[in-house]
């Protein structure tokens, strides 16, 4: 996989190849913050992060961004979740 998000533009293809995606875990299997937090330390930069927290910080165009995932919509909502993530970045 490799490829990073660098702009707002790139969580859309990202979240589509994350969901094409074959290796395993199959997300199917996970929980909704499982899914989350495969799919940030996938294609971010993850600064810091508990496993049994619902807090993740990850670096997106040099910022270092805190998301609270347990605020997340369903991750396998497209369009709310993309438009979440895309509106944690545009506000910060």
């Amino acid at each position: 996989m490799g490829q990073m998000v660098y702009t707002l533009d790139d969580i859309k293809d990202r979240y589509l190849d994350f969901l094409q995606k074959s290796d395993c875990p199959k997300i199917e299997n996970l929980t909704n913050w499982g899914r989350n937090r495969f799919f940030l330390s996938t294609y971010f930069a993850v600064k810091h992060c508990h496993h049994t927290s619902s807090k993740i910080w990850i670096e997106f165009n040099a910022r270092t961004y805190d998301l609270d995932i347990t605020q997340a919509p369903d991750f396998l909502d497209q369009h709310n979740y993309i438009a979440w993530l895309q509106q944690h970045f545009l506000t910060a």
